[in-house]
């Protein structure tokens, strides 16, 4: 059963599942009912890197969430910066994102990891489309020469010479005791 989103406005992006010779698929549909090309496109990528069916239908819900925002808002997908980035994961974690009016009681919020999740989808997206030359997603990296944790690979000091690229949005996941103190 397809993810569709509804709301007082209508229906807008969603999840549909797609049944081929070789296996089942998702991709995401826009409001007007037809495929969204760029997210398809990046969804394909990920199909051919045979990526686990799940994956698939976890990206293609976090992308259709993205695309809903960016339809309520009238922007296009190329046209975003950090700012936009930073509204959507607010939004997701007040479980907002196709909602015009942000209510003023707390309601439930999203798990981090499942902020996480869908914010992990719109970066890759990204991410994809800069190697593709898409100059939008440059801005959403950046050009990291620091250490990248505790644990260093091997080589680690060759590759801090260049710096590698990171995303400008991070999503801390907070973890939970099993053992409450």
């Amino acid at each position: 059963m397809p993810l569709t989103v509804v709301t007082e406005g209508g229906v807008v992006a969603s999840t549909q599942r797609v049944v081929t010779e070789e296996a089942v698929t998702w991709t995401v549909v826009g409001e007007d009912f037809r495929v969204a090309e760029p997210v398809e496109q990046y969804v394909e990528y990920l199909r051919s890197r045979d990526c686990s069916p799940n994956t698939l239908k976890s990206y293609a819900r976090g992308l259709a969430l993205w695309w809903t925002f960016l339809e309520r808002r009238a922007q296009a997908w190329n046209t975003i910066g950090v700012t936009e980035l930073g509204t959507f994961v607010g939004q997701l974690r007040r479980g907002s994102v196709a909602e015009d009016v942000v209510p003023l009681h707390v309601g439930t919020k999203a798990a981090d990891a499942t902020v996480a999740s869908r914010a992990r989808a719109v970066m890759g997206f990204y991410r994809y489309h800069a190697a593709r030359g898409v100059e939008v997603a440059d801005r959403l990296y950046e050009t990291v020469k620091a250490r990248p944790g505790s644990y260093l690979p091997f080589l680690e000091h060759v590759a801090r010479r260049t710096g590698r690229r990171s995303g400008v949005v991070k999503i801390r996941v907070r973890t939970k005791l099993m053992f409450p103190l």
